[in-house]
């Protein structure tokens, strides 16, 4: 009957079906009411809400319409009797093809268990390749001794690399921004945005864990995609440290996220561990604006032994306008070498990604600007404790504020129309992508050659340029 139906009007992006479920059970209706979200480039255009019975469906329109389901979030919801007569609307654009599933990584290939060091990999593909490395270079170092070329240029196995590159991974990570970041805009409490901004990169951390190395753009590469409403531009605009330039918007104006990220990575006897160093900012319409500063991650066993994945070390969370920061430590219960081996046996259990922090003022916090060694004030007053595991949810005091769900990440689409510098176009990703290895290894090597003279021309370009001006 079609009185029993209720449609919202103009809904905000983040008032998805698990947002919607979880108000609706606060107001006492249970999963009683079916969801249905008509969505223009997937997000909710409206929503209809079909009750059991049509008085349930008029008292829920009398009680509810122009008011907020919220305490937090200040959005008043429009109502009207009746279905909805929108339609599912996708335009100019075609959803991004990979040749992997990443966004079930983290449970189809690791394994995540009390004590270990971290994610542990069990894809037997990705060891069995793994071994393959050391004879590789052995071979390579070899070849280029042999022939008195530079042991510096080796250029790696492809079989150790994802199927993307460094751009796409930083636009894969945004799959939940249209979702959560919206809400920030309409929550007036500035303890309450900076837990849902903290949410936003905290989540971020299940949908990259390293497997394979992502292939390194060339200076000038650039890569356009749609998540949601949320338009994503990247180039990637110095080689080494390998460097990208950002600059992201959603359709409603609401929020921006801009600036660069270099990351950078250093090599161990067993490990590698890499940093994400540069300025990326957040801003909002009323003028809000937070900045982050990314802890460190780890990759393990890389030659020997369980290969693992791991967040280390701390992040922050600033809120600029107001002077306080979420501030976040990984793995808090972990024992050092020394005092594991002195305290053998006593070690509690922990699962690898668990994490702890607080809200309390950035100027209690020294960041380390060259890594993730920031530092707290161990007398910094606290405004509110976050605590959880990355890999399954998120809390703020008692209160969850996330969980992972699949169904609350965006699909990525491509322009219909791409630059010839896409990042998507890369001749030996796609070769790889199709598991030709022969080719791709060939084509990777070309591009790495390409990208060695074009750094050699640009530094004899500067010192040119630099000799000029002396003589000037």
């Amino acid at each position: 009957m079609a009185e029993s139906i209720v449609t919202i009007i103009n809904p905000p992006p983040f008032m998805i079906k698990s947002y919607l479920k979880e108000r609706l059970v606060h107001f006492g209706y249970g999963d009683m009411v079916e969801i249905k979200v008509i969505t223009k480039n997937q997000m909710p255009k409206e929503i209809e809400l079909k009750f059991p019975m049509p008085e349930l469906a008029q008292k829920f329109l009398s009680k509810m319409n122009n008011k907020t389901l919220d305490d937090v979030i200040v959005y008043p919801i429009n109502l009207k009797s009746g279905p909805s007569s929108e339609k599912d609307i996708l335009t100019n654009t075609k959803e991004a093809f990979y040749f992997e599933d990443y966004t079930h990584w983290p449970e189809v290939l690791y394994e995540r268990k009390p004590k270990e060091d971290g994610l542990v990999l069990i894809s037997t593909f990705q060891i069995e390749n793994q071994k393959r490395v050391m004879a590789w270079l052995i071979k390579k170092i070899g070849k280029n001794m042999l022939k008195g070329q530079s042991v510096m240029n080796i250029s790696l196995p492809v079989y150790i690399f994802d199927k993307r590159t460094m751009l796409q991974v930083f636009a894969f990570e945004l799959k939940e921004a249209p979702y959560i970041l919206p809400k920030v805009y309409y929550i007036k409490n500035n303890i309450e945005k900076l837990k849902y901004v903290s949410v936003f990169f905290l989540s971020q951390i299940v949908l990259s864990p390293i497997l394979v190395k992502p292939f390194n753009p060339i200076i000038g590469e650039t890569y356009q995609a749609k998540v949601g409403n949320l338009n994503v531009y990247l180039e990637q605009t110095v080689h080494k440290p390998p460097t990208a330039n950002f600059y992201c918007f959603d359709d409603d104006g609401l929020y921006k996220i801009t600036g660069y990220l270099a990351v950078t990575a250093q090599a161990g006897v067993n490990c590698f561990t890499s940093k994400k160093l540069g300025n990326v900012m957040i801003e909002f319409k009323d003028g809000s604006k937070y900045r982050i500063y990314y802890p460190t991650i780890v990759v393990g066993g890389t030659t020997m032994g369980k290969r693992y994945f791991n967040i280390q070390k701390c992040a922050v969370f600033a809120d600029l306008n107001n002077g306080i920061c979420t501030y976040v430590k990984f793995n808090p219960d972990k024992l050092g070498l020394i005092k594991g081996m002195l305290n053998k046996g006593k070690q509690k259990e922990y699962y690898p990604d668990k994490f702890v922090g607080k809200i309390v003022n950035f100027s209690d916090v020294k960041i380390d600007k060259e890594g993730s060694n920031h530092e707290l004030n161990k007398n910094a007053k606290s405004y509110c404790e976050v605590s959880g595991e990355w890999c399954k949810e998120i809390y703020f005091g008692e209160q969850c504020y996330w969980r992972r769900n699949l169904d609350n990440y965006c699909n990525m689409y491509e322009m219909e129309y791409k630059l010839p510098s896409d990042s998507s176009l890369r001749e030996d990703m796609i070769l790889w992508g199709h598991n030709d290895e022969e080719k791709a290894q060939i084509k990777k090597e070309e591009y790495e050659e390409l990208q060695r003279k074009d750094t050699k021309l640009r530094h004899e370009f500067n010192k040119n340029l630099i000799n000029k001006s002396k003589g000037d």
